[in-house]
């Protein structure tokens, strides 16, 4: 979303730029538009000094004289300055006049071309001369340009004729553009793309980079700014590359940290102890951090859990710990189709033995995991090779943003969940979520569902009608719940609960096991399965009275049978009711 301040000059210009500002507005930019001429105009000298200060681009409905003028004075550098681009009240010609590439004035203008019918008047070289324009490139690209000058040496041997070389520390999908050719391991490379910037050629930056940081409580914030700096200066890490710092809860309001990180402009997020202990991975590990804290280290497990891939293990300075993690990220040289497929992956319940081939076959082909960490660790179990990206509990539409991001950008992602994906999964939430992106394909890949493999495990308890109803009430309302037990209760279907009791909902299934017994016999027959798929699966068959006060947990899933429910040899059973159709047949 980019604030885009419009200026006219008259009636017929301000009806222009109110239909450019409409234009703009509905593809999510802020348009504003300000009247230059007649009654409760503003100083447009005054407009432009503060618009230039603010904004991400100017639009002048004027003569260019009148725009250049207004510029003149506030013009700094192409890597500073904000796009402006002049277009006449006729709408005949645009005009991007400042920061055509790194500032975004010629994709600007062409959308107003678009929006307008204007023609799109372009002055840059290397746009007039149809060769590859680097900055233009870096900028659709999200990568930061650390020495401009170095643009205009790789700009101008492009012009003429010459080839260039790339290094790149990060994957790129795409036909090379011409003019330019890949090296490898080259930190002398005309162009270097990377967090670690070469010290010859132009460097552009990706923003991916995420610091973990623990420090004693009471640091100053100019100790944590100093080490800081020398953690990235002894690394060769651009600070341009770092998005966020991260910690642990008991930082959150830390304020040294708190300062230090509103002063570099970066995100600051904190995981609580249990988030952090869940992370599987090579952490390092101190007894005493871990009798304090309750981690065995902070640094490395925030940067990660912060969405990255750890890079740069523990580095103590001035006993301030550091530790960074990197994000997934792949470029795209903008001639290829940038869509990929996500697949949306059901695991089944525990193990590689209950994974469907299709879900096997999926994982094999997929260029990197998005996962909460215990569903990419089963993932990781067949393809221990393949990157991972997780993100803690209740991170689930961060997750999907990710890998729907991931999938826009050429990749082939799979998004695993355990069980079926479409059954209290992530695929709707992707479905809601994938509008925000690039059109991508989304391709959904079945599971075995808790209720069919806790029941199997039971012996037959489904094998008439029978419902699923989660008890977390954690995205549905408890009063809604309580509908649906009631109405299935009601209707004398078999029932498999999931979700049925944690931590934090302790009496949700006596609360269920209440309402069901207003409409069922107290010894109707019910079931419990937990740790379904794993080493440690066990199982208990009872009464529904019994099941009011068993002890369940996340891990399991409970088993209501209907009114003809019974065990037989240890095991629950619902008749289908064949039984009365092989005596109806011997009457007849």
């Amino acid at each position: 979303m980019s604030d885009i301040r419009l200026i006219a000059f008259t009636q017929k210009g301000l009806d222009l730029s109110e239909r450019i500002a409409d234009g703009l507005a509905s593809a999510g930019d802020v348009a504003s538009c300000t009247k230059g001429f007649g009654e409760g105009k503003v100083n447009h000298r005054d407009w432009t000094a503060k618009a230039f200060s603010e904004a991400d681009a100017l639009v002048f409905v004027s003569a260019t004289g009148i725009a250049v003028r207004s510029i003149a004075s506030h013009v700094v550098a192409k890597d500073q300055d904000p796009a402006v681009i002049v277009i006449d009240e006729g709408a005949n010609y645009c005009i991007p006049l400042l920061s055509g590439h790194i500032g975004g004035a010629n994709a600007l203008a062409k959308r107003i071309c678009a929006i307008t019918g204007a023609s799109f008047a372009v002055t840059t070289a290397s746009d007039v001369n149809g060769v590859f324009s680097v900055d233009t490139w870096a900028t659709e690209q999200g990568l930061k340009v650390l020495n401009t000058p170095a643009i205009k040496r790789v700009t101008s041997r492009l012009l003429a004729g010459e080839t260039v070389s790339f290094e790149s520390e990060l994957p790129i999908v795409g036909m090379l553009p011409q003019g330019v050719e890949a090296t490898y391991g080259d930190m002398d490379a005309d162009i270097h793309i990377g967090i670690h910037p070469s010290t010859m050629g132009l460097n552009l930056i990706p923003r991916i980079a995420i610091v973990g940081i623990g420090c004693r409580k009471g640091t100053e914030q100019a100790r944590i700014s100093a080490a800081f700096s020398t953690f990235l200066n002894e690394n060769n890490v651009a600070r341009e590359a770092v998005c966020a710092i991260a910690s642990i809860d008991l930082k959150k309001d830390e304020p040294g940290l708190v300062a230090f990180a509103q002063e570099a402009g970066l995100p600051f997020q904190t995981f609580n102890e249990t988030e952090l202990n869940a992370l599987e991975g090579p952490f390092s590990s101190s007894e005493f951090v871990q009798g304090i804290t309750g981690v065995g280290c902070v640094c490395e497990r925030a940067s990660v859990a912060a969405g990255g891939t750890l890079a740069i293990p523990k580095t103590v300075i001035d006993g301030i710990t550091f530790a960074l993690a990197v994000k997934p990220c792949t470029l795209n040289w903008g001639d290829s189709p940038m869509s990929g497929t996500l697949h949306i992956v059901g695991l089944g319940p525990g193990n590689e033995r209950f994974m469907t081939q299709a879900a096997i076959e999926t994982l094999k082909n997929a260029d990197i995991i998005c996962g909460y960490h215990v569903y990419t660790a089963l993932a990781s179990a067949v393809v221990p090779d393949t990157p991972v990206f997780t993100t803690p509990m209740r991170k689930e539409i961060d997750r999907c943003r990710e890998a729907l991001r991931l999938a826009s950008e050429g990749k082939d992602v799979a998004m695993v969940c355990s069980g079926d994906a479409g059954v209290y999964g992530m695929a709707g939430l992707i479905m809601e979520l994938a509008h925000e992106f690039d059109p991508i394909e989304i391709d959904v890949v079945c599971g075995v569902t808790a209720a069919l493999s806790g029941a199997a495990v039971l012996g037959a308890p489904l094998t008439n009608d029978f419902c699923t109803i989660s008890l977390s009430d954690q995205l549905t309302p408890w009063e809604e719940i309580e509908k649906r037990l009631h109405a299935a209760g009601d209707a004398d279907f078999c029932i498999a609960l999931y979700n049925p009791m944690s931590h934090h909902r302790p009496l949700h299934l006596q609360k269920a096991c209440d309402i069901l017994l207003e409409h069922r016999d107290p010894e109707t027959v019910c079931g419990v399965v937990r740790q379904i798929g794993r080493d440690d699966q066990s199982f208990w068959v009872g009464t529904l009275a019994e099941l009011r006060d068993y002890e369940c947990d996340m891990f399991c899933t409970a088993f209501v049978g209907n009114a003809k429910t019974r065990v037989i040899d240890g095991k629950m059973v619902t008749p289908r009711g064949y039984e009365k159709k092989s005596e109806m047949r011997s009457m007849t």
